[in-house]
């Protein structure tokens, strides 16, 4: 049982162990639509399927599923924008050069179609930062019609491959015609399979790679301000504007096909010669992050936790700026029962970076307890305050407590820098922007409004509250800049949230939160 728990919580990156629960089945028509986008990304037709995404989304606001599906979906266009690119050239090229005898031959031997996953394949064997993927789209809830359910839950994700199909018409490619334009014979299968190829490819690669980033990036900005649910999102906001540099540049050719090597026996479930290939290449290339995680993973898999802890532990310190060696510490905790470590290592990830499936696994664990945490995440009507930009993406309308909100930095525009962090200033000791414009908000709103806010706001903790329960990727430089300045102050933060029900804060909820009507009539 505890290798089963090791599987599950280590060899999927934390997925079921992060993700927050969802309901296990969609509507049969949403499901209908959700494979009808799937096919139309494997074929390719990248923004046709965005928009029947985008029509779900619409028709089911209040559940995140729809919104991770569609981020997921960009985030792997995103990979095979280049992949696209690279084999197109090689089609287009050297490729079309070398075959040029087969296309005017009678072989019928069909070429290899380009699909969804050679495509990622050709990818991800570039991507030194993480383990390369099976591919999957994220998309296989099943649907109410559904009646038998997976049994396999508890071990290694099947990712399921995608179908890739293309149908894209084009005339890069022509048949041998003569001089009265007569076909001089039908296409051969290898010439059609090339010809699909090259019209595919060229479908994809002309996608702009930074404006479509660009619409990624605004979405998954937008869906972590409307809803806490988006593990996704909040992972790929991280991966894409935190994290921009490799934590394994350096590593050679070479490197990266013994890395390929090595996680092929992973895969095959051959831990211990996976860890001596690792092991290896970590002695050959010691700050190669990607190698030392999944040497880490292999330890816990062989119950060699003493070896992997304290491999983690020297990632962490080579890696300070990496949460995920938390994250799989707290994992190897949670399966050996010490809960309240598990929940401290996870504190832990939170200060590197509040992803949003780093709160969902507290919730976890102290459910595990027999225990409720509660983050106290509301929705933010707007986004965070910016001097970056004198526009607002979104206007609060007018007299409503997030238009005092964004009033607020009308008063001390310049007395802060882009990151929102105070310049020395005569009007405001207020450290951080989004904690001023909150104060304002506060202050001019009725009592009855974030009830949790002013009770934060009463014992010093707001910038807490507003910074980490309610972070937005738009403010992590003051997050950042909190935690370096104040971490005990974090930590009690989080003593204080996981011990919200207790008795001794009574008082603090009765003077905040309004009795309820039960409560009065009594």
């Amino acid at each position: 049982m505890r290798l089963l728990l090791s599987i599950l919580f280590l060899g999927i990156a934390g997925n079921l162990f992060s993700q927050k629960k969802e309901k296990n089945i969609i509507p049969d028509d949403a499901a209908r639509k959700v494979n009808r986008a799937k096919k139309l990304f494997n074929q390719f037709k990248v923004f046709d399927g965005e928009k029947v995404m985008q029509e779900l989304i619409k028709e089911h606001p209040g559940d995140c599923y729809y919104t991770n599906a569609l981020l997921q979906l960009q985030r792997q266009v995103l990979r095979y924008i280049p992949a696209a690119k690279t084999e197109l050239d090689a089609l287009g090229g050297e490729h079309l050069k070398n075959n040029k005898d087969s296309l005017t031959s009678d072989n019928e031997d069909e070429e290899e179609e380009i699909s969804v996953d050679t495509l990622a394949k050709k990818e991800t064997e570039k991507d030194t930062d993480t383990e390369k993927e099976e591919i999957s789209f994220g998309l296989d809830r099943g649907s109410s019609s559904q009646k038998k359910k997976k049994d396999d839950r508890n071990t290694e994700t099947e990712h399921t491959q995608a179908e890739a199909i293309v149908t894209i018409d084009s005339t890069l490619l022509k048949p041998e015609v003569n001089e009265d334009g007569d076909t001089i014979r039908k296409m051969t299968k290898k010439e059609k399979a090339l010809q699909r190829n090259i019209r595919a490819l060229n479908d994809l690669a002309i996608i702009p790679y930074d404006s479509y980033k660009e619409d990624f990036i605004r979405n998954a900005r937008k869906a972590t301000l409307e809803l806490d649910c988006l593990d996704s999102a909040s992972s790929y906001l991280r991966e894409f504007m935190v994290d921009t540099l490799s934590s394994d540049s350096g590593i050679t050719e070479d490197a990266l096909e013994r890395w390929d090597e090595a996680i092929d026996l992973f895969r095959n479930k051959n831990y211990p010669t996976a860890a001596k290939y690792l092991e290896r290449l970590i002695l050959d290339f010691p700050g190669y992050y990607s190698a030392k995680m999944k040497l880490a993973d292999a330890y816990f898999l062989m119950n060699k936790d003493t070896s992997a802890l304290r491999l983690l532990k020297q990632v962490i310190k080579d890696h300070p700026n990496r949460p995920e060696p938390f994250e799989k510490i707290a994992a190897n905790l949670y399966n050996i029962g010490l809960y309240d470590d598990a929940i401290g290592s996870l504190i832990d990830a939170i200060m590197v970076y509040p992803q949003q499936n780093y709160f969902h696994q507290i919730q976890q664990v102290m459910e595990k307890k027999g225990k409720v945490f509660n983050a106290q995440w509301i929705r933010r009507e707007v986004y965070p305050l910016s001097t970056a930009h004198v526009y607002e993406e979104i206007i609060a309308q007018e007299k409503t407590p997030w238009w005092h909100y964004q009033a607020a930095k009308q008063d001390v525009h310049s007395y802060f820098d882009t990151l929102g962090l105070v310049r020395p200033n005569e009007k405001t000791n207020e450290p951080y922007l989004d904690v001023y414009g909150w104060k304002r908000m506060l202050n001019n709103s009725g009592k009855e409004k974030f009830p949790f806010a002013r009770a934060m706001d009463k014992i010093g903790y707001l910038d807490c509250y507003v910074l980490i329960s309610l972070f937005h990727q738009d403010v992590h430089g003051q997050f950042a800049d909190l935690v370096k300045k104040h971490p005990e102050k974090v930590k009690k933060y989080f003593y204080l949230l996981i011990n919200w029900e207790n008795k001794k804060f009574d008082d603090l909820r009765n003077q905040f939160f309004p009795k309820k009507k039960e409560e009065t009539k009594k």
